[in-house]
């Protein structure tokens, strides 16, 4: 939102999540949008009230997007690769496993989209203030997981190198669809 406001465009934005300091810190960075602690699975408006759906790394129910998008509604999904993050994942455990491929469409789910764009991108991360690589884990999952040692260890690393891997998708849905279960 930031970026097309600072180019003079306007967002008429919506966001939720179900973390309420999330959600009050996103009030405070984007005045002009409005959010709400809600679930994806419960978005709190209205049949056919919105353009586009986006989510990043988070549940997603294609069902309730399709419930509250527009005809000819887009959702545009944010999902980790495989090898997100993978450099740090080594740091917290002694075999780390790649990420589980999600379903990134919605005919994988069998709902009213058409076909989906995919589009992967990877890049190097290079940290190289150890406060980076912590305030990055407690972004993540893994924080939560993390022993109070682990903490402090990816903490104390001097540097961290991690690859950063998403899988971007984008979705239409079809204005003929029925939006019936």
């Amino acid at each position: 939102m930031r970026s097309t406001t600072e180019r003079g465009g306007e967002v008429d934005g919506i966001g939720i999540d179900v973390s309420k300091p999330a959600v009050s810190l996103a009030a405070r960075r984007y005045g002009a949008a409005r959010f709400a602690v809600a679930s994806s699975y419960a978005i709190p408006l209205g049949d056919h009230s919105l353009d586009a759906v986006v989510t990043v790394f988070a549940p997603r129910s294609f069902a309730e997007f399709a419930r509250v998008l527009r005809p000819d509604g887009i959702v545009v999904v944010a999902s980790p690769g495989p090898d997100h993050l993978a450099g740090l994942k080594a740091l917290l455990y002694t075999d780390p496993r790649a990420h589980a491929d999600r379903p990134h469409t919605a005919e994988e789910v069998d709902l009213p989209h058409a076909p989906a764009q995919r589009t992967r991108v990877r890049f190097e991360l290079m940290l190289d203030d150890p406060s980076d690589a912590a305030n990055l884990l407690q972004m993540t999952p893994y924080w939560w997981h993390a022993t109070e040692e682990q903490q402090r260890a990816v903490a104390a690393n001097p540097s961290l190198t991690t690859m950063v891997d998403v899988i971007v998708t984008t979705h239409r849905v079809r204005e003929s669809s029925s939006l019936e279960p």
